[in-house]
């Protein structure tokens, strides 16, 4: 007995519309999915060249630390080569005074000059003569002013002059 006008037909679960539908949603998730995973590589590869950069950052930071320590003790080093000219000229000109000092009459063997010192040997042809011509510049000059005489065969007179200058306890060449 059958109670409907029509044949029952084979039905499916899903029509073709849906099937359709249900191919498009998958192919959208693969997209989808491919994006995440492209995008995901893609960071990962940028995080790893930002962190090389960032040791290349710290590496040039260093560089940069040495060259600048190195400029600056460079710099004290010119300072210092200042230094020693300007007092290399200073010396100069104490010396080109100091040989004007040397009157004619007086003829001198050696000088020795050190930091706080001057020794002067020579022959005078009499102890007036050396006090009134050099000696007298020498006191201006230096603070401790010591000379002492021999008598040549001659009568002429070997000397012997010390003169030192005195530093204050504060003062130093510690270079």
């Amino acid at each position: 007995m059958t109670f409907s006008f029509t044949s029952p037909s084979h039905k499916p679960i899903f029509t073709p519309v849906t099937k359709s539908w249900l191919v498009c949603f998958f192919a959208s998730f693969l997209v989808v999915v491919m994006i995440c995973f492209i995008l995901g590589e893609q960071t990962s590869s940028m995080i790893s060249q930002t962190n090389a950069i960032d040791v290349e950052i710290d590496k040039q930071g260093v560089v940069k630390d040495n060259l600048q320590s190195k400029i600056q003790y460079l710099n004290t080093q010119v300072q210092q080569i200042s230094s020693i000219k300007q007092e290399n000229t200073a010396l100069l000109s104490g010396l080109e005074n100091l040989f004007g000092l040397f009157p004619d009459q007086i003829t001198i063997d050696t000088i020795t000059l050190s930091d706080e010192s001057l020794i002067i040997k020579g022959i005078t042809p009499s102890k007036e003569l050396y006090l009134f011509l050099l000696e007298s510049p020498l006191r201006a000059i230096f603070n401790e002013s010591n000379v002492d005489f021999f008598v040549l065969p001659s009568g002429w007179y070997n000397f012997v002059s010390v003169n030192k200058i005195i530093k204050p306890q504060g003062e130093s060449n510690a270079q």
